[in-house]
């Protein structure tokens, strides 16, 4: 397999997505505990690359074998079709990552103790429920918020608690300013998604996709776009607020323009081509955005 191929199949630009929440997630416990445990830190950061390269070739796999009545699905858009991959090739890449990135789960387990055990078969199991099984996720209404919620909040959660688990438990008290603190990841990670099935939205009726597009529509769709921007600066400003996060934070707002002209731009364009690379990058502007401020707030902290 070429490298260029390879690359395509597991998604290497959308990476960003478990990299930069790894890092937030890091910073965010060395702002507010004063911890950092470097070895955690880095076995994680590989850990939920590879896991991520993992279910996004695992996805691939799946949407190929699962479009068995679109052809057109399997040659011109799916990254196996359209290079003639052996899926058996595929599949044995797909389990190296995941059994992979599971030993080094296994470390961090070892080294932490049970509670991340939970998060971890939790993320797992979304992980291999995304693109399998009877009923998969990305088949569902439900594709958006779960993205958002286990690469927004769970990866940042578990980062903290890698950092912090010598002198912290995953209480209430522990978790809640955590959450409020990933929203913009939350809802920038969750829009990507809505993002393509708006532009997918006649490519899924095809393939009986049921998604949060086909049960409210496309209009509304782009309108929850827009709120969920919205909700989650507003959540970024509470975080700050509440001090939860440094006042630098609030440097992110500086890229509100350009992230609205990017979504005006979809509301008028949905073609995929076009319009998706735009809210892609939103998403890659926001998490990078949010790491320089941040690391500007620790270093005048």
């Amino acid at each position: 397999m070429r490298l260029p191929v390879f690359l395509e199949l597991i998604e290497v630009q959308s990476l960003t997505a478990s990299i930069l929440p790894v890092i937030l997630g890091s910073f965010y416990s060395y702002f507010r505990y004063g911890l950092i445990d470097w070895k955690n830190f880095i076995i994680f950061l590989i850990a939920s690359v590879l896991f991520h390269m993992a279910v996004n070739v695992h996805d691939n796999l799946q949407d190929y074998l699962n479009a068995d009545k679109s052809e057109t699905f399997r040659t011109k858009t799916n990254v196996v079709g359209v290079n003639k991959l052996d899926t058996k090739l595929v599949l044995t890449i797909n389990i190296i990552l995941f059994l992979i990135s599971t030993v080094l789960g296994i470390i961090l387990v070892i080294n932490t103790g049970w509670p991340l055990l939970a998060l971890g078969v939790f993320s797992f199991l979304i992980g291999y429920f995304y693109a399998s099984g009877p009923y998969p996720i990305n088949r569902t209404p439900f594709a958006e918020p779960v993205s958002g919620f286990t690469m927004g909040f769970i990866i940042f959660l578990i980062a903290v608690y890698v950092n912090t688990y010598h002198s912290y438990s995953l209480s209430w008290q522990f978790v809640w300013p955590i959450f409020i603190s990933s929203g913009l990841t939350m809802f920038a990670i969750s829009n990507m998604l809505l993002a393509n099935t708006i532009c997918d939205e006649q490519e899924d009726i095809e393939l009986e996709r049921k998604t949060l597009v086909y049960f409210i529509g496309k209009p509304a769709a782009l309108k929850l776009l827009a709120f969920s921007y919205i909700t989650g600066f507003a959540f970024l400003i509470v975080a700050v607020i509440l001090n939860f996060m440094p006042a630098s934070l609030l440097l992110t707002l500086l890229i509100i323009p350009l992230v609205y002209r990017n979504t005006k731009f979809i509301f008028h364009n949905q073609n995929k081509r076009t319009a998706f690379p735009r809210i892609a990058q939103n998403l890659g502007v926001i998490m990078i955005a949010q790491v320089l401020s941040f690391a500007i707030g620790l270093l005048f902290n």
